[in-house]
């Protein structure tokens, strides 16, 4: 993905070797040594060719040879960790690194807190913008319900609201389905003022926003700053299966502030 990514965006992407470590109780944890320090050595030759004032992280199987690599050089590393709880790779990082971004407050005791500052999500400007201009739009003057939920693991939820339109009286619905969803898309078509996407490109979101005023989501941390740009409540379904369980701190952390939040396990007992 991040070498397509770089390619749409005129990027050079300069690969090296990685190993994304799923579990420590796997047998692929005693190739991962192997593999970081081969990561390591490639990355060293990029950044004596490349010769950067500093190197900035996201984090990612790949990040930590990379930061690594930087630290034995000596060139500042910066690090951003979106979510509540940090992954594997900025744990890791945290140790090198010359400072730590923040996207939530409730990150810093995994950090130390002499190089953390918090500074919330990084967004595409797009969201900042005024009147920003889509090719989805609106189509009545009624309650506006935006559902963008992911498509893998998502089934049980776009099941319940099947279950529950009753709930939602005189309202219009824009809903990102999903690709592994697609044999609901012919029960969601039934409904009245419904329009159905696979997938929506980000490009339209932020003017799909404007006029939202509930949004049906799972707790990935940019989505979640990404709809808070906009007066929007949020029922927020914090994926069971995330790593280190980070959607559900994330969901709380928004729940905090007014949204509500709803455990996946409990979509049977409640009223959306």
């Amino acid at each position: 993905m991040e070498e397509t990514k770089a390619q749409e965006a005129n990027i050079r992407f300069i690969p090296i070797t990685t190993y994304k470590l799923t579990s420590t109780k796997s047998l692929g944890v005693l190739l991962y040594p192997f593999k970081l320090l081969q990561g390591v050595l490639d990355a060293r030759k990029i950044l004596k060719q490349e010769q950067p004032k500093l190197v900035f992280s996201k984090g990612g199987p790949g990040s930590v040879a990379v930061g690594v690599a930087a630290w034995t050089l000596n060139i500042p590393l910066y690090i951003h960790e979106s979510d509540t709880v940090p992954g594997f790779s900025n744990k890791v990082l945290g140790h090198f690194a010359t400072q730590i971004f923040l996207g939530f407050e409730e990150a810093q005791k995994w950090f130390p807190k002499n190089k953390t500052t918090v500074v919330g999500q990084i967004l595409h400007p797009d969201f900042f913008a005024k009147n920003p201009v889509g090719n989805i739009n609106w189509k009545t003057e009624k309650k506006h319900i935006f559902v963008s939920c992911g498509s893998q693991g998502s089934r049980k939820i776009f099941q319940t609201l099947l279950e529950q339109k009753k709930n939602f009286p005189d309202t219009e619905w824009i809903i990102s389905l999903g690709t592994l969803n697609g044999n609901l898309r012919d029960k969601f078509e039934q409904w009245e003022n419904t329009q159905i996407f696979d997938w929506i490109p980000q490009s339209d979101i932020p003017h799909i926003l404007d006029d939202t005023d509930i949004a049906i989501t799972r707790a990935s941390a940019t989505t979640l700053a990404e709809l808070a740009t906009r007066p929007i409540h949020l029922i927020i379904i914090p994926l069971a299966i995330s790593a280190g369980n980070h959607q559900l701190y994330n969901a709380k952390a928004y729940e905090k502030m007014g949204n509500t939040m709803i455990l996946e396990q409990d979509l049977e007992k409640v009223n959306l």
